[in-house]
């Protein structure tokens, strides 16, 4: 995937140049512009787009340098079989896109501050749900600060980054280390309107159905349980 879009990047940007250079090449170009403001195709181009930097969102290893060349790609699109210049705007008007970069760099770095707000508040919930897992099998009240008594055997208990207990996984990250998380904290602020959105709307639906579940998990134990009666008269 990253050689082939490697290749459409090159090919895009020699292109580019090539148009500077040869009028008539342009000229050629805008006879088949189909990703016209505001028509289907156009809308179609940028859904695709999207879901296509979405999808790199969640790969957090090969994200910049796939999500990088998407994009060139898409503006190229846009620069020649659209009325969407980006490119030609910039030449044009270097002040300005001077200035529009600014404060979408501005913009990314507060946002990548929030994100992280937000990652290390999740990591903290998965602590908080361990926590009070363990205190709950030593028949101690939830949310309070692990009795003296019991320090050592949390610390035992969770050395591998989680609390494993009855077939019970709760996985967390102890102080999640800045430096250790470079690539995720520079995608954040690179692509932060895809980060903020797919944010937005990502975690809160999460959280609806986890409720969802929470609220409604005793009444799935009982279906469980009147399926396997008769299993359990068996083993019992």
């Amino acid at each position: 995937m990253k050689g082939f879009l490697l290749f459409l990047a090159i090919a895009a940007i020699g292109a580019f140049f090539a148009s500077q250079v040869f009028g008539w090449f342009t000229l050629t170009l805008a006879m088949f512009s189909i990703f016209v403001f505001g028509t289907f195709w156009f809308w179609a181009l940028v859904v695709a787009e999207t879901i296509l930097l979405f999808f790199f969102l969640n790969d957090d290893d090969k994200f910049i340098g796939n999500a990088t060349l998407s994009l060139i790609i898409f503006l190229l699109v846009l620069q020649f079989f659209g009325d969407v210049k980006i490119f030609s705007y910039a030449l044009e008007n270097p002040l300005k896109s001077l200035f529009y970069l600014f404060g979408y760099v501005v913009v990314g770095v507060l946002w990548s501050f929030g994100k992280w707000w937000f990652y290390l508040m999740e990591e903290k919930r998965r602590y908080d749900t361990a926590k009070n897992a363990f205190l709950k099998d030593y028949k101690i009240k939830d949310d309070v600060i692990i009795p003296v008594a019991l320090k050592e055997k949390w610390k035992q208990a969770t050395k591998e980054g989680g609390y494993y207990n009855n077939g019970q996984i709760y996985q967390f990250k102890l102080n999640p280390q800045a430096k250790e998380y470079k690539g995720k904290i520079i995608t954040w602020m690179c692509y932060w309107p895809w980060s903020m959105v797919w944010t937005l709307i990502n975690d809160p639906i999460k959280k609806l159905f986890k409720n969802i579940y929470n609220w409604l998990q005793n009444s799935y134990q009982r279906v469980s349980d009147y399926v396997f009666a008769d299993v359990k008269q068996d083993l019992n």
